[in-house]
C-alpha cells in the first residue's frame, strides 16, 4: 500500500479545549465505519460516514493504554470513487477467498493504490475509539 506522509500538525490542536482554531473533537458514536483499509490490532485507516458524508479516517496516535486517536479527512467524489473501486477489488480477490487469489489484488495495489493525501486543509476533526 502506498501512503502519502502525514502533515505536521501542532499536537496542541488536539486539546479538549474548544478555543478558536483547534481541530474539532468528534464523538465516536457519530462515526459509522464502512470498511478498513489498514489493520493492526484494530482499524488504522479506511472509509467511514460522518454527518451523512463519506470520509477517510487515519490513525494519528495509539496511546500506551491502547486508546486510538484518528483524524477524520474530507474526500472529493473522485477520491471516494477511487477508494470504492479498490475496495471492490479487495472483495473480489481477497475477502473470504483462497490465499492463492490474493496476489492478484496485491500486485495491482503495489503500483496503483494510494491512500488519500492528508493536508491541514482537509482535516475535519479528530476522534478516539473510547
Amino acid at each position: 500500500m502506498n501512503r502519502y506522509p502525514l502533515p505536521e500538525i501542532d499536537l496542541a490542536a488536539f486539546s479538549r479545549n474548544t478555543r478558536k482554531g483547534a481541530l474539532s473533537r468528534i464523538k465516536f458514536d457519530d462515526i459509522e465505519e464502512l470498511w478498513h483499509v489498514d489493520w493492526h490490532d484494530g482499524p488504522l485507516s479506511g472509509l467511514c460516514v460522518y454527518d451523512g458524508k463519506r470520509h477517510w479516517y487515519e490513525i494519528w496516535n495509539i496511546s500506551t493504554d491502547g486508546l486510538r486517536t484518528y483524524l477524520l479527512i474530507s474526500l472529493t467524489e473522485k477520491e471516494i470513487e477511487f477508494q470504492a473501486y479498490w475496495h471492490r477489488l479487495y472483495l473480489k480477490y481477497v475477502k473470504n477467498k483462497p490465499q492463492n487469489s490474493w496476489h492478484q489484488y496485491y500486485q495491482l495495489a503495489e503500483s496503483g493504490y494510494w491512500t488519500p493525501r492528508i493536508t491541514k486543509d482537509n482535516i475535519v476533526g479528530w476522534y478516539t475509539d473510547d
